[in-house]
């Protein structure tokens, strides 16, 4: 009886190495990504800040419901405008209008701490700090859909999923360290003012990292703002159930687990 000779050797298969920081090979990516890092940190810092004065100035727990209230009703009354305005089309294929809302809204950030700087070093009026939180809103309104867009034109499909994981990364990062930094601060400066001065640096820092991005041409499309462009979102949303209840959950997540 013959027997067959058996080969000893393994197959040789290709085996793609995994680049945990495939992302970060990407210029543009890098500046994104360290500029908003240091920008949440820096909101993260202010937010501990706001609630550590107010209670202390006001000794009312209403005063500090009051601060989540007038951030989150600019975010909710603009979410579709805001979101229409990320959709945008121009002649770089909406990096351009993009990094421009990022820019702004960025800013209106940094002269929100500088302006609560000034009133937590004055003493001045509650209603003011309420205003700066307001204007917070207004900016944060802008800067999340506009960023998120943003980042995705800075990098290669192929670095999609690593670049994913390091925007939750760096979020999480930033919500651990950062209320983390703002109650040290608080303790070494003595108020929060220092804090708000801190948050407007690190806002600065963050303008500049993104001001340096470069604009690359892409193909001019435009369409006209009308209401069913703004409803377009939510009309996607609603059709597809498993979205829906990903983001309702998340949504009352948020709303009733802040506190």
């Amino acid at each position: 009886m013959s027997s067959r000779k058996q080969n000893s050797k393994p197959h040789n298969f290709e085996v793609a190495q995994h680049d945990p920081f495939a992302a970060f090979k990407f210029r543009d990516y890098r500046l994104f990504t360290i500029g908003r890092l240091v920008l949440f940190v820096g909101s993260q810092m202010q937010t501990v800040a706001i609630g550590w004065e107010l209670y202390e100035r006001t000794n009312s727990a209403i005063a500090l419901g009051g601060v989540g209230l007038a951030q989150v009703l600019p975010m909710i009354i603009l979410t579709l405008i805001a979101g229409d305005v990320a959709d945008r089309r121009d002649a770089y294929g909406g990096l351009r209008l993009r990094k421009l809302t990022m820019l702004l809204s960025v800013i209106l950030l940094a002269l929100c701490s500088l302006a609560l700087a000034v009133l937590s070093y004055t003493q001045g009026a509650i209603f003011l700090i309420y205003a700066c939180l307001v204007l917070t809103g207004v900016a944060r309104a802008f800067l999340k859909p506009a960023s998120d867009a943003l980042m995705w034109q800075l990098i290669p499909v192929s670095a999609f999923t690593n670049a994913a994981t390091w925007n939750s990364s760096s979020f999480q990062l930033a919500a651990v360290i950062g209320p983390a930094f703002g109650g040290f601060g608080i303790a070494l400066l003595g108020s929060a003012t220092g804090v708000y001065v801190l948050a407007a640096i690190a806002a600065l820092l963050c303008f500049i990292l993104t001001l340096a991005i470069k604009e690359q041409k892409a193909i001019r499309t435009t369409e006209p703002i009308s209401f069913k462009a703004l409803a377009a979102g939510a009309k996607f949303v609603w059709q597809n159930q498993l979205i829906l209840a990903a983001i309702t959950l998340d949504m009352f997540a948020v709303l009733l687990g802040g506190a």
